[in-house]
């Protein structure tokens, strides 16, 4: 298993997960996982708003 992180936006990155893929000659699963941390300052998971 690999875990490449990076910006998909960027070409660079997307090379890097090219080359990580052929690496391993080939690829049988991919995980994309991209999110938004929200406020900040970060707080807790219970002061967090609900409608976000």
């Amino acid at each position: 298993m690999v875990a490449v992180p990076g910006d998909i936006t960027d070409a660079g990155h997307r090379a890097e997960l090219v080359a990580a893929a052929k690496g391993l000659g080939g690829l049988d699963l991919l995980v994309n996982n991209a999110g938004i941390l929200g406020v900040e300052p970060l707080v807790t998971l219970e002061e967090h708003p609900l409608d976000r």
